[in-house]
């Protein structure tokens, strides 16, 4: 699911939340 973007911070972020929701 991980996407490479021009902006590190947004797919940074996105990680983030997927983390998030495996812990959930």
């Amino acid at each position: 699911k991980l996407r490479i973007r021009k902006k590190p911070i947004s797919d940074f972020i996105s990680a983030l939340k997927d983390y998030a929701n495996l812990k959930h």
